[in-house]
């Protein structure tokens, strides 16, 4: 009988332990919790952002545990589609990083006189502007002049995939380091076509990796002496077809 009363009274001692142990924890769990959500050293006192604007001041004073880093970059994203990325950042014990991962041009259009960059994804990603932008190929096709624009916006206009395989090829190829490409057009499928140091590259529909093969490697060296005098190169056949000035 001994035993059994010692051993309840050993159940019932270790049992009021552990309750008091965890509402110790639990103390200092809820003590912890409001220490970190409430102490001033906890507080949004910096913003550190690659864009020049002010963009974030409404977050500053707020407490950094509370700041919901996935609703900032959803609404920052909503705000720049002209960027790929938002990543948002806590950096203890009192900064956010707001990071704006650029979208990279690939070429640019002309409406009502004004011109736009475009990246691969056809997202609209800086402009306006009265003068074309530098070393970037400008895209002309059948669209309309009066196209609503604006930063952000995903453009639709013929053949586009087409022209963005073309220009991401001709990157790989390294055309862009090696010869000056002002201007590609794309009013048809067949009629596809890009200006190469004034030469008329009459290239047509994808796809295009072999085609420019062919025209780096075999025509351009071959012909490397007398291409002032071409006025053209046309792809669009089994066997290439040059054209002289007249």
């Amino acid at each position: 009988m001994k035993k059994e009363k010692l051993k309840k009274i050993k159940v019932i001692f270790f049992s009021v332990l552990l309750i008091f142990a965890i509402s110790i924890l639990i103390f200092l769990f809820i003590k912890l919790k409001n220490f970190f959500l409430e102490s001033p050293f906890f507080k949004v006192k910096k913003i550190k952002t690659n864009l020049t604007e002010d963009i974030a001041s409404s977050f500053l004073g707020k407490n950094i545990f509370s700041v919901d880093i996935k609703a900032i970059s959803s609404q920052l994203a909503k705000s720049y589609p002209q960027y790929k990325k938002v990543v948002v950042k806590r950096i203890f014990p009192d900064t956010l990083s707001i990071e704006f991962i650029n979208r990279l041009p690939l070429f640019q259009i002309k409406v009502k006189d004004r011109f736009w960059v475009v990246d691969e994804e056809l997202i609209v990603i800086s402009g306006p502007q009265e003068e074309e932008f530098s070393h970037i190929p400008l895209v002309n096709s059948s669209w309309s002049r009066n196209l609503g624009i604006y930063l952000g916006k995903e453009i639709f206009f013929p053949y586009a995939k087409e022209v963005v395989s073309l220009i991401k090829e001709l990157k790989t190829k390294n055309f862009f380091k090696d010869f000056e490409i002002s201007s590609l057009f794309s009013y048809t499928l067949n009629d596809i076509h890009f200006n190469l140091d004034k030469i008329d590259i009459r290239i047509g529909s994808p796809p295009y990796k072999k085609k420019l093969k062919i025209l780096k490697d075999m025509i351009l060296p071959r012909f490397y002496e007398e291409r002032e005098r071409i006025a053209y190169i046309d792809l669009r056949f089994k066997d290439p077809v040059i054209g002289y000035r007249r």
